[in-house]
């Protein structure tokens, strides 16, 4: 919710300082380094296989939508 937030505040007005890019990027950079040791591997640990390729498909079909 705070890196949206932050996202936004800065499309709308993009004369934002360094410092506060800098804390923008800090936080998803967190963010994603979160994601990526534990949020993802707890899926991965939980879900059934299964499940994970039906997640993976509908994915790939947005991505391939969105292109």
């Amino acid at each position: 919710v705070v890196i949206r937030r932050m996202a936004a505040d800065l499309a709308s007005d993009p004369l934002e300082t360094p410092e506060q890019l800098h804390v923008l990027g800090d936080r998803l950079h967190d963010h994603v380094r979160y994601e990526e040791r534990v949020f993802f591997p707890l899926v991965e640990q939980t879900l059934p296989a299964h499940d994970l390729e039906r997640i993976l498909a509908s994915f790939e079909q947005r991505a391939a939508a969105a292109a």
